[in-house]
C-alpha cells in the first residue's frame, strides 16, 4: 500500500456489518484519529490507496467525481470493508463486505450525506456491529441483487 505524501494528505482533507474480526482478538477503542485503510477509484488522480483519519476519509469522499463505477472502501477489519459504490447517477450503493460463503454482504441505498455519517461511525468502532448494520439488507451478491431483496420484501 502506497503512503499517501504530504501534498495527496492535504488535498485529502481540504478537497474536502455483521462481520468480526478474523480470529477473536481484543482490538484497541477506535477513536476518531485512528487510521483506516481507504481505497478510492473514481477514474482520476484521486485514485489510490491511503491511510486516513476519519475527517481525511470524509474529504477524500467529497472530493470524489461520482460516476457510474466509482466507489470508496474503507477497512472495518481484516475481513470486513465499508464501501460506497456509484451505481448510476443520485444512485449511492452502501455495502459492508466480509469474507462470508456464501458472499452475503449487507447492503443499502444512501445519500451522500448519510454516507458521510457512516464514514464517522465505523471510524468510531473496533468492528462492524450489529447496530451499525440497521437498516442493511443482507443480499447473496452472487445470486441476486439489492433491487431484487428490496423487491422481494416488499411483496412487489
Amino acid at each position: 500500500m502506497k503512503q499517501p505524501n504530504l501534498l495527496a494528505a492535504l488535498l485529502a482533507a481540504l478537497l474536502a456489518v455483521a462481520c468480526g474480526p478474523a480470529t477473536p482478538k481484543a482490538q484497541p477503542a477506535a477513536t476518531a484519529e485512528t487510521l483506516r485503510e481507504v481505497t478510492i477509484d473514481d477514474y482520476t488522480d484521486n485514485s489510490g490507496t491511503f491511510e486516513l483519519t476519519a475527517d481525511q476519509t470524509v474529504a477524500a469522499f467529497d472530493a470524489i467525481r461520482w460516476e457510474d463505477g466509482s466507489f470508496i472502501t474503507i477497512a472495518v477489519n481484516d475481513t470486513c470493508v465499508l464501501q460506497a459504490y456509484c451505481e448510476e447517477p443520485a444512485r449511492l450503493l452502501a455495502e459492508v463486505t466480509n469474507d462470508s460463503d456464501p458472499m452475503v454482504f449487507h447492503q443499502k441505498y444512501v445519500s451522500a450525506g448519510e454516507f458521510r455519517q457512516m464514514i464517522r461511525d465505523v471510524f468510531g468502532l473496533a468492528e462492524a456491529n450489529g447496530a451499525f448494520l440497521d437498516g442493511f439488507s443482507p443480499v447473496d451478491i452472487m445470486a441476486e441483487t439489492l433491487d431484487e431483496v428490496l423487491e422481494r420484501a416488499n411483496g412487489e
